[in-house]
């Protein structure tokens, strides 16, 4: 497995702006070389980014001498704190960087630097002698990794000091410099293990500040680097991995427990697709590993719903066979730093939603009951739309689709946890239909929105969790809040129960509500 080292500045740590690439090229790279079976390891005494290898040794603001010199600082996060220290001793920093990853031949580094040596008012001449030095520190012994050299992406406009020269500007400096490279290439580097990546940027990949990249520009540098490392094999392909078993229990779903996703212990990563799973436009899924205090239900992989600003979500195309019902179950929990409120699931079949899950502050399980139709039939796992754009979603693990009639039991959650399930769905008018909740007086929820449309064949399966106090004679209660009508059915906001599930135990009774009221459920 080979070390990469992403070594550079701001453009490396993943400085950015609107959100535009959590951990800068390094996400995307990732997606690439997974994608590719490439085995890698990035490495680096940083850690930033919301991806599944976070490691580097990207530092804000650094020159191209500043590695190249033994340094004693204590290096700031991107929030401003100090997140740890470089003190090199005698060594300069890139060779205490190098060895710190216990580098070797079979390894590479990626530089991409400069940018702030422009800013600064350096010459190209300057930084080509800086980058000399540097470059024979890292190579200059016969167990030195292999070098990956970049080229500067123009900067949007002339927006600092040039070298001194008034009729020269910052982008004249950075193609004179990427001119230089490719000539120490040429001339002798290349022989060394010294690779020129050009990274294809231009201002269209920059941030609104002209000097970060936005989206476009870290993909584009992910790429430019990922086609490199390939045509160098610089990486190795990994071996095929063995196929997963079949789903057992007759589960029509495949990779549910998303154990296909290779992401290290206490570690989480985010890829476009998974053996059977494929990203809603524009998102990721976002796979933790036993990350965060939480385990999995199921192996050692679980997901996050919500990876960063849009609206994520993720799909499976079943063959499931027409007009037969099917059970369809998964786990779920809310992320335990964030508020249980902003974390609900919408469960989307064939384009319909038939149902929004609530998570609760453990693991608990949802089911569903969904109808196979002509032809392919599609499965996603949604955000709600109201809730997406903060970056972070509700934990969930171990998605089964079986024939009504097969067993697709979830694993059992703990002892002292009750679970009470209602089924319902409303008419709205002039606002959606609410309820209150409530198990032998206790009240388990003030008010949950129904949004599932009764004339449209909707139904939302609402899920709720803790200890109910239940002694084996037990009511449920459920209180219609908003009841408001104009004269005609046209005109009316009603809700409807179509069964209440108390610890497994299940009370069909079907109930209409169309006027404020309280109706019961025995068990």
């Amino acid at each position: 497995m080979t070390r990469i080292m992403p070594f550079g500045d701001s453009n490396t740590y993943g400085m950015y702006e609107n959100l535009s690439s959590p951990g800068g090229y390094r996400g995307p790279l990732q997606d690439m070389l997974r994608g590719g079976k490439l085995g890698f390891d990035l490495v680096g005494l940083d850690r930033d980014g919301r991806i599944g290898d976070a490691d580097h040794n990207g530092y804000p603001g650094k020159t191209i001498d500043w590695f190249t010199r033994p340094v004693n600082e204590a290096i700031r996060d991107r929030d401003g704190s100090y997140s740890h220290t470089i003190d090199s001793g005698s060594r300069t920093a890139v060779r205490f960087l190098i060895e710190q990853a216990g580098m070797t031949s079979d390894d590479v580094v990626l530089v991409h630097l400069g940018t702030n040596d422009v800013r600064l008012g350096d010459s190209a001449g300057t930084m080509l002698a800086e980058m000399r030095v540097l470059l024979d520190q890292i190579v200059g012994s016969g167990a030195s990794p292999m070098v990956q050299l970049m080229t500067l992406a123009p900067v949007g406009g002339d927006i600092w000091t040039a070298d001194g020269d008034p009729g020269r500007t910052n982008n004249d400096t950075i193609r004179a410099f990427n001119e230089g490279l490719e000539r120490m290439v040429a001339e002798g580097y290349g022989a060394l293990g010294v690779t020129l990546v050009d990274s294809g940027v231009t201002t269209a990949g920059l941030s609104p500040d002209g000097v970060h990249m936005n989206a476009a520009g870290y993909a584009g540098m992910a790429r430019a680097w990922f086609e490199s490392l390939v045509a160098t094999g610089q990486v190795e392909a990994l071996p095929e991995p063995p196929l997963p078993p079949p789903p057992a229990s007759g589960n029509l779903l495949v990779n549910g427990s998303f154990e296909t996703a290779g992401v290290g212990s206490d570690q989480h990563g985010a890829f476009q697709s998974l053996q059977g799973w494929t990203a809603l436009t524009g998102g990721r899924i976002e796979v933790w590993n036993n990350h965060k205090g939480v385990r999995a239900t199921e192996g050692v992989n679980f997901l996050e719903l919500d990876f960063a600003g849009g609206r994520d979500g993720f799909y499976q195309d079943i063959d499931a066979a027409a007009g037969r019902s099917y059970s369809l179950g998964f786990d779920l929990r809310a992320r335990p730093d964030r508020a249980v409120w902003t974390q609900d699931v919408e469960v989307v079949w064939n384009d319909r939603v038939v149902a929004v899950a609530k998570p609760g502050k453990d693991w608990g399980s949802f089911t569903a009951t969904v109808t196979g139709q002509s032809g392919t039939d599609r499965l996603t796992i949604r955000e709600v739309a109201s809730q997406a754009g903060d970056g972070h979603g509700a934990l969930l693990d171990n998605f089964r689709l079986v024939a009504s009639g097969t067993a697709a039991a979830p694993p059992a959650g703990p002892r002292d946890e009750d679970t009470l399930a209602v089924k319902v769905n409303g008419d709205a008018f002039k606002g959606d239909p609410a309820f209150a909740l409530s198990v032998n007086g206790r009240v388990v929820s003030t008010s949950t929105t129904v949004t599932a449309d009764r004339a449209a064949g909707e139904w939302d399966s609402f899920v709720f969790r803790g200890d109910f106090g239940l002694d084996g004679s037990d009511r449920v209660a459920i209180t219609f809040l908003n009841d408001h009508y104009e004269g005609s059915a046209a005109r009316d906001r009603n809700l409807y129960v179509d069964e209440v599930v108390l610890n497994g135990e299940v009370n069909g009774r079907d109930e209409s509500f169309h006027q404020t009221r309280t109706d019961y459920w025995d068990f």
